[in-house]
């Protein structure tokens, strides 16, 4: 072989990828760059996946201070906890739920915080799951 065949050879083998040891899918990204499933995992947190199902259709109007949902339903694991029922808030009234350790109260308030039901986006909504410890600092200040 030829001293200048042998350069060029050198050369090709310098400017070549090196091999890559494929991951559990064997998927390479465009760039080349592996991935695997620790890099898959990294955006799970993105994704909301949620144990409940929840429906419901809003019938309220839409700039109406009150919120009426009707045909809701609510189930949490696979077992349902409300089914096909009409959920009506009115504006200025405070409400509580009662009922038995692990009825659902929680998983309803979350599900209502989270918007996983149809609630007007002009409306705020804020869950509060524990108590705040207190501070000087006033809420207007923040």
């Amino acid at each position: 072989m030829s001293k200048r065949r042998k350069d060029n050879k050198k050369k090709q083998q310098q400017n070549a990828k090196p091999e890559t040891v494929p991951t559990n899918d064997g998927i390479e990204n465009e760039d080349g760059s592996e991935n695997g499933v620790a890099e898959l995992t990294k955006n799970v947190e993105k994704i909301k996946i949620s144990p409940r199902a929840v429906t419901g259709s809003l019938t309220s109007q839409f700039r109406s201070k009150d919120i009426k949902i009707e045909q809701f339903s609510l189930s949490l694991h696979g077992a349902v906890l409300v089914n096909d029922t009409k959920l009506e808030f009115n504006w200025g009234r405070r409400y509580g739920f009662i009922g038995p350790n692990g009825s659902g109260k929680s998983t309803m308030l979350k599900c209502l915080g989270e918007r996983e039901v149809p609630i007007p986006s002009w409306m705020s909504v804020f869950l509060l799951e524990k108590e705040v410890p207190p501070s000087d600092i006033l809420l207007y200040n923040v």
